[in-house]
């Protein structure tokens, strides 16, 4: 009911401003340019100069910009500052509409009414309809006999309907006799209704979710939003499970600038059951999870936060803390739960969390400042082994205290044909039980590219690596030690490119251009002795050789009607193929019979229309046979209707295959029904991971939705009921 409450401001004349809409703070009637002049156009136009009045009759319009006042009458006085129209009375502005049969405005009160008024609000598709509709004072309106739909037509299939309707913008409202109707039937009834009438954002309550699962037993969350100021708002949650306890959850939301803001959230629940390993826990465990959770306190602490800082730097914080390796897992769904947090960071930082099942979490601050040819990165980083730490064995976690980056892309070296780059790294690296390290690394490296007659192309490099190590409490030693390693590695590539332009002229193609580009890469890293160093750089002696070629179409903008600008095409590489292989030198010079590496081969076709597939293998010609492969597939059509076909195979060693397949499916059954589907299996274990089948009946202002789905032993089923701008309701269990 608040969208019907706070778009009463009816036509305030063609003076200053016209008809409020109030909806979301926007005008109907909106005076954009008080300088460009109200165009008035009708078939008679006269002034009763002893009524001091205009009068306009005949298909009066009164227009500026996309505003637009119609009747067939109005009658002004310039005296009173009343404005009378009537006769298929219209105002549209900005796609919004309120029509009727008559209406009468004072334009010095800024108060009218209008009779057998409609309006439509295009924004959200609302129809608002009553008697009478009044402008009463500055801020308040009036709506006798008031009926509130999204649905076209003159029998809508719902609606919401009051005999009086009063409201305050910013205050509140009341309705008297609201009654929810179906094709007319009353479904819901109540005498009366008071409600926030609000077009900023305000404290109270939001809308709970019901529920029923095997682990949680009935559930309920209800959550209260906190409006602190005009940067700032909190959410807290009451989530109740009739198994397990009240789950509290907490979020915290700033922006002051585009740049910087940030998010906290936080639950907490003090959990009755418990994984401690006895047969009665068994239930509560996971079926991939070989850990036991014994904790009954049960939390999950999540931030991100975007900070502008001096000197163009900018500063990035994320913070994932959880209890333990269930809890994601036991919560992916709900208000709080994985899921919804993860679209929630991904959409507004632009960054997400480790996969729900990590057992490590990465935690972080960075500073971070790019220059043209140069970018810093300074970071403290923090490895949280949510499994150790639960069982209580020696921490293990990995601090970098802090992690500095220094890098220069590739760029010339004043005016010789050498280029260069620069990768450097320090970082402090410790462990609560364990050794504690300071580690330098510089390694720059430089290009000499040369051309060979138009036709090959050869860039040589060197890269000289230098990593100094300082090293507390190395091993059992209480010495602390310093170790310095030098070691340089060389790389030439050898390529070269050819292309050829083929004459289209199908579906809107052009041309279509066809690229090979075949490439040879040498790679040396000596064998230098590092039995002391803490970490290794293999020696390495390979040649890779690999072909890549391209399909890119040429064609004219959907916008464009000539060929005159080389500007109003469109180019679309539509397929690429790519087959590499390395062949170690290494190998072969210590009488390994397997000197070749496996043959990798990646494709992929995007024609821009009604499928696309991407595949990579890796084979090996040894054993004749692939060690993996994955071909991810979609097709779709004008209708609607998608399919994701997604198989992964893998293969560790003989003994050890994993292959599963994964689709989702959305079928088009009516224009209005629709079925959807998704399968993921594992072949390995000989089990399905999940399933879901769901049917989906949408109509022009409300839907429904019924689905099932299976998974990790959890059966659930849902029922839901969606009224387009009002939001939606249902059950599941």
């Amino acid at each position: 009911m608040t969208s019907l409450a706070i778009i009463f401001l009816l036509v305030s004349g063609p003076q200053n401003s016209l008809a409020d809409t109030a909806l979301k703070g926007e005008r109907l009637f909106k005076d954009e340019d008080e300088n460009i002049p109200w165009e008035i156009t009708a078939k008679s136009l006269t002034y009763n100069e002893k009524e001091q009045s205009y009068i306009a009759t005949g298909d009066v319009f009164i227009k500026k910009k996309d505003q637009t006042l119609h009747a067939q009458n109005v009658v002004y006085n310039i005296k009173t500052g009343i404005a009378e129209a009537s006769g298929d009375v219209r105002l549209e502005a900005h796609g919004d509409v309120l029509t009727g049969q008559k209406g009468s405005f004072d334009l010095k009160k800024q108060t009218g009414k209008i009779t057998n008024g409609c309006l439509f609000l295009k924004e959200n598709h609302f129809y608002i309809s009553g008697d009478v509709m009044e402008k009463v004072g500055e801020k308040s309106y009036l709506v006798s006999r008031c009926r509130v739909t999204t649905c076209d037509g003159d029998n809508p299939d719902w609606t919401i309907t009051g005999s009086e309707v009063k409201v305050t913008i910013e205050g509140y409202g009341t309705v008297k006799h609201a009654s929810f109707r179906v094709r007319g039937l009353p479904m819901f009834y109540m005498p009366y209704i008071i409600f926030p009438a609000k077009t900023k954002r305000q404290t109270g309550l939001l809308p709970p979710r019901l529920g029923y699962s095997d682990r949680r037993g009935a559930e309920y969350t209800q959550p209260f939003f906190w409006a602190i100021n005009e940067s700032s708002d909190a959410t807290f949650y009451l989530h109740h499970m009739s198994r397990r306890g009240e789950k509290l959850g907490m979020e915290y939301r700033y922006i002051l600038e585009n740049n910087t803001k940030g998010t906290l959230m936080y639950d907490y629940l003090d959990d009755r059951k418990v994984d401690d390993g006895t047969p009665e826990s068994i239930d509560w465990a996971y079926r991939d999870d070989n850990a036991l959770r014994s904790n009954s306190n049960r939390y999950w602490f999540r931030m991100k936060n975007d900070q502008e800082m001096p000197f163009d730097f900018s500063a990035k914080l994320d913070l994932d803390i959880v209890s333990d390796q269930d809890y994601l897992h036991e919560f992916k769904d709900g208000y709080t739960g994985f899921d919804e947090t993860e679209k929630y960071f991904v959409k507004n930082f632009g960054r997400g969390f480790d996969d729900y099942n990590d057992q490590v979490r990465i935690n972080r601050l960075n500073l971070n400042r790019i220059w043209s040819q140069f970018s810093l990165n300074a970071e403290a980083r923090w490895y949280d082994d949510v499994i150790n730490r639960g069982q209580g064995e020696s921490d293990q976690t990995l601090y970098y205290l802090p992690l500095i980056e220094f890098d220069g892309s590739k760029q010339p070296i004043f005016e010789t044909p050498l280029y260069y780059n620069l990768d450097s790294e320090y970082r402090y690296s410790y462990k609560r039980e364990g050794t504690k390290t300071h580690r330098a690394d510089i390694w720059p490296r430089a290009y000499l590219p040369l051309k060979l007659k138009n036709y090959l192309s050869f860039e040589p490099s060197i890269g000289v690596r230098e990593t100094v190590w300082r090293i507390d409490e190395f091993e059992s030693s209480s010495e602390d030690r310093t170790l310095n390693r030098e070691i340089y590695d060389l790389k030439g590539e050898l390529s070269t490119y050819i292309f050829k332009v083929y004459n289209a002229n199908f579906g809107g193609v052009k041309r279509i251009k066809n690229t090979i580009t075949p490439k040879i890469v040498y790679s040396y890293i000596p064998d230098v002795d590092q039995d002391n160093y803490p970490e290794r750089i293999e020696k390495e002696n390979l040649l890779t050789y690999s072909i890549t070629s391209t399909f890119i179409s040429k064609s004219l903008a959907k916008n464009a009607e000539t060929e005159d600008e080389i500007s109003i095409y469109d180019y679309h590489e539509f397929c690429r193929l790519k087959l590499e292989q390395s062949y170690d030198i290494n190998k072969e010079k210590g009488d390994d019979p397997e000197p070749f590496l496996p043959i990798y081969g990646e494709i992929q076709i995007n024609p821009g229309s009604y499928f696309s597939i991407r595949a990579d293998a890796e084979w090996t010609q040894y054993e004749n046979n692939f060690l993996n492969h994955s071909v991810r597939a979609n097709l779709w059509d004008n209708r609607g209707d998608k399919l994701y076909v997604e198989h992964r195979y893998n293969r560790d060693s003989i003994e050890s295959v994993n292959t599963s397949i994964k689709t989702d499916l959305y079928l088009k059954v009516t224009n209005r029904l629709a079925a959807y589907s998704d399968y993921e299996y594992n072949f390995l274990e000989d089990e399905k991971i999940s399933s879901t089948l769901g049917f989906v009946y949408r109509s022009q202002c409300w839907s429904i939705d019924i689905n099932y789905t299976d998974e990790d032993n959890d059966k659930q089923y849902a029922f839901m009921i969606n009224l387009y701008g009002l939001g939606g309701f249902g059950t599941s269990h």
